[in-house]
């Protein structure tokens, strides 16, 4: 009977942490490590940077990512999975092949630099108009698509326009939470 009960518990615990997934945000950035979101245009060639980062537990993600004010001329996207559909300038799908958790990176996309934009040009990751909500979307472990925030970048900064990367998420253990409630 006391087994029955512990196994009840858990069962309770984990379908709650199940159901208060955070879907997270689809972040850009400049560098394959996912540390500088500010795009220095140097020569003919601009590599952006996909990463699914703040988030429990997703098993894909649709996004797009909106370079309307730069002028670059989009050569092709590159996945690290190998189930995805469309492309990240007109939208695309992204499945991530298991359910994973933490900072994951998902691709990158290359852009041919025709003509230089403008200092302070925003660049950032835009709800896809293939989903029904318009928004960017990640789809959780239960397979229920939930509505993802999007990550920014600057293309040529400047003193008054640098671009703060999100924070990163940091490694803890329950007794370390414990701990700042005492």
């Amino acid at each position: 009977m006391k087994r029955l009960l512990v196994f009840a518990l858990v069962g309770i615990c984990c379908a709650n942490v199940a159901f208060a997934q955070r879907p997270g945000t689809i972040a850009i950035f400049s560098d394959a490590g996912g540390t500088d979101c500010n795009f220095v245009e140097g020569g003919y060639l601009i590599f952006v940077y996909f990463f699914h980062i703040h988030y429990d537990f997703a098993m894909g993600s649709r996004f797009m990512v909106d370079v309307t004010l730069t002028d670059w001329l989009f050569l092709g996207d590159y996945w690290d999975f190998r189930l995805w559909g469309g492309h990240s300038v007109a939208g695309v799908e992204v499945y991530y092949e298991a359910c994973l958790s933490g900072p994951t990176y998902l691709g990158f996309a290359q852009f041919f630099v025709s003509t230089s934009a403008p200092p302070c040009s925003p660049i950032g990751i835009v709800g896809t108009p293939a989903t029904q909500s318009g928004e960017i979307e990640v789809i959780d472990c239960t397979n229920t698509w939930q509505v993802a925030a999007g990550g920014q970048g600057v293309v040529n900064p400047d003193q008054t326009c640098m671009c703060s990367p999100p924070v990163p998420v940091e490694q803890t253990t329950w007794s370390q939470v414990k701990a700042l409630y005492r």
